[in-house]
């Protein structure tokens, strides 16, 4: 079973994309390929970075329990979890919610194009 590192969740109003205006719960990874001067983020990509091992199962409870909709996975960069597929397959098994992925652009994501 995969754990994530996760640098911190929470409950707010998404900023950006098609659901800019909505309560999301956000699911911030730590970890990024790149090193981007602009980044908003970057205490949570310098190596050694502190965060909280989660499950895929933990992480669902969480959005579950938060009654929001929406679901936005950022980072640091998302896709450079180990096993990410399986936490964005869970999350976008459930019909009541709408899964975001905030990437920097940089990995392939044909890899992700046929979850269910």
């Amino acid at each position: 079973m995969a754990e994530y590192h996760v640098a911190e969740t929470f409950l707010s109003i998404n900023g950006e994309g098609l659901r800019a205006g909505q309560l999301a719960f956000f699911i911030r990874f730590t970890g990024c390929n790149l090193n981007c001067r602009y980044c908003d983020t970057q205490w949570a990509n310098i190596p050694g970075a502190a965060y909280t091992p989660m499950t895929a199962e933990q992480l669902y409870s969480l959005v579950k329990e938060s009654d929001a909709r929406n679901v936005t996975v950022t980072g640091g960069e998302p896709l450079l979890q180990e096993d990410i597929y399986g936490l964005l397959a869970l999350l976008c098994r459930d019909p009541q919610l709408s899964v975001e992925v905030e990437t920097n652009g940089s990995l392939p994501l044909q890899p992700f194009w046929d979850i269910p």
